[in-house]
């Protein structure tokens, strides 16, 4: 019985999410820094969350957290989505990036349509597809 159990949970997709900490005071080449290895995660299909330490009076106000977490998704927006408006809890804010679905698939469908595939029954009816040579 324990053993049919454990099989759908090795089925299951594990979602694997990265956590990077920022603070309120930090400098743009740091974020840029912290962004590079995000990208890195992103683009090995991971799911990366943001968080920024607020720490004393930031707390009370968490607009300079937010400030932080809305530069750091402009420099995402072309990898990742955010799943979410940015979250505050208590000392932290958190905005969850995921990564931007595949458009591999959407190409191929196009170039369906754009190439039908060959139709033999015109070719039945008798009507002639070859290049006169006069």
């Amino acid at each position: 019985m324990k053993r049919k159990s454990r099989k759908p949970r090795k089925s299951k997709k594990q979602i694997e999410i990265k956590e990077i900490k920022l603070s309120t005071q930090i400098a743009q080449n740091d974020i840029n820094y912290k962004v590079k290895h995000a990208r890195e995660f992103i683009e090995a299909n991971k799911h990366v969350k943001f968080k920024v330490v607020l720490k004393g009076r930031e707390s009370q106000n968490s607009k300079a957290g937010l400030d932080v977490l809305f530069r750091v998704q402009t420099m995402m927006e072309d990898l990742a989505n955010p799943e979410k408006e940015p979250k505050t809890e208590g000392r932290f804010v958190s905005w969850m990036f995921v990564p931007k679905a595949k458009e591999a698939p959407k190409n191929e469908k196009k170039a369906k349509e754009n190439n039908p595939p060959f139709n033999h029954i015109n070719l039945m009816k008798g009507e002639n597809h070859a290049k006169n040579e006069d």
